[in-house]
């Protein structure tokens, strides 16, 4: 179906179509076409789901049945909860799953993890820290799709991440840096797709949430976080998902910097 892109959101097929500006289109090179009553309209471009919406343009098995799933609770596994194993930096269980988060506690106490494994999905996520360190909650990336990619005038302008993984802050070069630690004991960690981040999303907890469990997910940030893949024209858009506020949509990949959640694995298909 054509996507209309007239400065205002608009909704079809229970699909959520986000404002896009005109010029930004053209600049993208997203070919655009005049049509009747002044309106304009993309032409090609992909559908995008609703982040809270199972089912809608979700992998039917990677959602696992997102619509009833609520509160995180290993004890009552299945497809209507989550089920989440906290590990230690080389890949471990946690002997104690039940204590709180301390940034200054360790994996023996079980006060501190690095990745939380869904047993569900199959996919193991890292955790963020509060230490200034690699995977600090605080840094931002511009998005890049490999260490050998051009990265702009723009975005090398772009990104904080405190010179952890050199001058310059986006997704590919800190993907690198995540795998050269062998983070949980694994070095293909990468950018998860937006099905993938709503593998995490509680639909129960309403907007402005947080809609990801921070039991399990200490040090999470409200705002956006990069996925993957790119904008499916080829063109330099990439999606972010709004998770808390349960949509997302396409922004320029080096003209902003967002937060990461990188993960490993693959959903059973």
């Amino acid at each position: 179906m054509t996507k209309r892109y007239s400065g205002y959101t608009e909704y079809c097929s229970k699909r959520r179509v986000v404002p896009v500006g005109l010029s930004l289109l053209l600049s993208m090179g997203v070919p655009v076409t005049a049509v009747a009553g002044g309106n304009t309209s993309a032409v090609g471009v992909a559908p995008v789901p609703v982040l809270h919406n199972a089912g809608v343009g979700i992998n039917p098995q990677l959602a696992l049945n997102q619509s009833s799933r609520g509160k995180s609770n290993a004890a009552n596994a299945g497809a209507s909860s989550f089920d989440f194993v906290k590990l230690d930096r080389s890949g471990r269980p946690l002997t104690n799953q039940s204590r709180s988060w301390r940034e200054n506690g360790n994996a023996h106490a079980g006060t501190k993890w690095s990745c939380v494994r869904d047993s569900n999905t199959g996919l193991t996520w890292e955790v963020k820290t509060d230490n200034g360190g690699l995977r600090d909650k605080n840094w931002t990336y511009t998005w890049r799709p490999s260490t050998k990619a051009t990265l702009s005038a723009v975005a090398q302008g772009k990104g904080s991440c405190g010179g952890t993984v050199g001058p310059y802050c986006d997704t590919a070069t800190y993907i690198a840096a995540v795998n050269a630690t062998n983070l949980c004991g694994y070095h293909d960690w990468r950018l998860p797709t937006e099905a993938e981040l709503d593998t995490l999303v509680e639909n129960k907890v309403d907007s402005p949430g947080p809609s990801i469990d921070t039991t399990w997910f200490p040090n999470k940030r409200k705002k956006d976080y990069w996925a993957a893949p790119p904008y499916p024209g080829g063109h330099a858009l990439a999606w972010n998902a709004k998770i808390d506020y349960g949509y997302g949509d396409y922004s320029p990949k080096q003209a902003y910097a967002y937060f990461v959640r990188l993960v490993r694995g693959s959903a059973p298909q």
